[in-house]
């Protein structure tokens, strides 16, 4: 009887290996993004559950009213300086959701001569991180969460350098679980070269509204 010794495998063979091997890996890429872009999401949408109750918080303690008046976009840190309220026009010029709702969020409130910046995750979306990864580092990004971008209602009020709005009583808006309150910040809602250049979530935006509900909206809804 003939005995048959392995030849190895023939050129063929091998290409046809490694093509099969390549397609396994991409596939496998691509779920690993689809998986980790998830998690991102999830995460944004926590932080942005985190904000609404320590905002909910603010207002049962200066009898309903929202934290205000905030500019739209949020600063990741706080620091004593945006602590201090002056007085007359423009006096909360500094003063950032970050500082007001602090307390709630169980952030170290700096005060004396500590000019640290004390970032809190949650107002920086994972998927905006990494997004500016290279281009800036996070503790220096103002932006990265939007506020009251309703431009009807502005549940948050407003100010500029010659004027001021103060905030709205929650009690006063009559459909809050249709006003958008904080979202992600990009570059087709504000161009500036401190926030993410393309939606954090591609082809949606996490929006927390004002009754506390967090949504992934559409682009074309904003």
């Amino acid at each position: 009887m003939k005995t048959r010794f392995n030849q190895g495998f023939s050129l063929l063979e091998l290409l046809v290996a490694i093509a099969v091997l390549a397609v396994l890996l991409l596939l496998g890429g691509g779920v690993v993004n689809r998986a980790t872009s998830s998690l991102d999401k999830m995460r944004c949408t926590s932080n942005l559950q985190q904000i609404a109750k320590a905002v909910h918080l603010y207002t049962v303690e200066n009898n309903g009213i929202l934290p205000g008046p905030l500019q739209g976009r949020q600063r990741v840190y706080t620091t004593p300086y945006h602590h201090t309220r002056r007085p007359g026009v423009g006096s909360n010029r500094q003063v950032g959701l970050i500082d007001r709702i602090a307390p709630y969020l169980g952030m170290h409130i700096p005060s004396g001569n500590d000019y640290t910046r004390y970032v809190s995750e949650i107002f920086i979306c994972p998927a905006g991180r990494k997004l500016m990864a290279g281009r800036i580092e996070p503790e220096s990004s103002a932006k990265y969460y939007l506020t009251a971008i309703d431009p009807v209602v502005r549940p948050f009020g407003y100010y500029s350098a010659n004027s001021e709005k103060p905030p709205m009583s929650l009690q006063s808006i009559p459909a809050p679980a249709e006003v958008m309150a904080v979202t992600d910040n990009d570059c087709g809602l504000l161009v500036d070269p401190e926030i993410p250049p393309t939606p954090s979530h591609r082809t949606v935006r996490n929006v927390l509204y004002l009754d506390g509900h967090v949504e992934a909206v559409p682009l074309d809804r904003f």
